[in-house]
Order: C-alpha cells, then structure tokens, then sequence
C-alpha cells in the first residue's frame, strides 16, 4: 500500500493499534496527524516529524475537536483519510454505569466518530476522494458481561458506518 502524498487524521494514536496505523500510514508515505487524550510519547517514537504531528485532544470537546480540524484542514489543504480508532473501554456491570461513564462512552466512542466524519465528509465528497475508516469491535456484534456501555457504543458506529456508507 502507498499513500505517497495523502494527508492523514488517526485518532487514538497514543498506543496500540492507533500508533501502529500511524506508523503504517508514514511509512507508506502520507502525512500523519495524530490524535490523542494522552501524548505521553514522542512523535519522534512514531514516525520523522515531516511525517508525524501529534495533537493532545480531549476527543468528548466537541468545539476543540472541530478547531483543530480546521487548523489541519487549512494547514495540509484537505484531509484524504480519516481513521477513527479512539476508544475508551470500561469495565462496569450495567447497574454499576453510572450516567457520566456512559456519556463518556457514548461521547469518545460514538460521538466524536460521527463528529469527524460529518467534518471531514462534505469536502471528501466535494473532490470526489477520501477515505474513512471507523474502528469498531466485535462486540458490535456480541454482547460481553461488563461491557454493555461498550458494546452500545460501538454497535453505534457500526450502524453509522453502514448508514454512512449509503450516503
């Protein structure tokens, strides 16, 4: 796979499988612009600084998350992919989620998914070019004892993917 060229936004890219997209993606040759609630590593750790930016992001900030898609969209011209990957899995018997662990769930897991894509989206299909890939979980499919707030969540994307897609 090349992405010579292509411009990049990876969200969850402070460990696992973000951070391994982020350094597949630049070793393929696009730019990267990492997202993240804790960038405890280097750039540097990921991928040469021409390649790489990480941003630190509180992806449940609706406003901030669109300022900083603005601020990449005027910086690299467009975004070309999108992959939201950021997630957040908590471990809660459904009498013990509380209504904040929920909308937190809900707001990283789902909310910021269909923010992104509902920014990136409209100029991806204005150029007739893009891609957007939503990391979901085979507990969309599934149900897991203690994870019910989760599987909600990304059960929500799977939907909206499918949903996305047609459109």
């Amino acid at each position: 796979m090349r992405l010579d060229g292509k411009r990049a936004l990876v969200t969850g890219t402070g460990g696992g499988i973000g951070r391994a997209i982020a350094r597949a993606f630049c070793a393929a040759g696009a730019v990267v612009h990492g997202v993240d609630l804790n960038v405890d590593t280097r750039p540097e750790d990921v991928a040469p600084r021409e390649r790489f930016v990480a941003h630190a992001l509180d992806l449940r900030d609706a406003a901030r998350t669109g300022q900083l898609v603005g601020e990449i969209t005027r910086e690299l011209g467009a975004i070309d992919v999108l992959v939201n990957n950021a997630g957040i899995l908590p471990f809660r018997f459904v009498e013990e989620t509380d209504d904040a662990l929920l909308d937190d769930v809900m707001a990283v897991n789902f909310g910021a998914v269909f923010r992104l894509c509902r920014q990136v989206y409209p100029a991806m299909r204005a150029r007739g070019a893009g891609a957007i890939v939503n990391v979901a979980s085979e507990l969309s499919f599934v149900g897991l004892p203690g994870y019910s707030a989760y599987c909600a969540s990304k059960g929500a994307v799977l939907a909206f993917t499918r949903a996305l897609a047609l459109e």
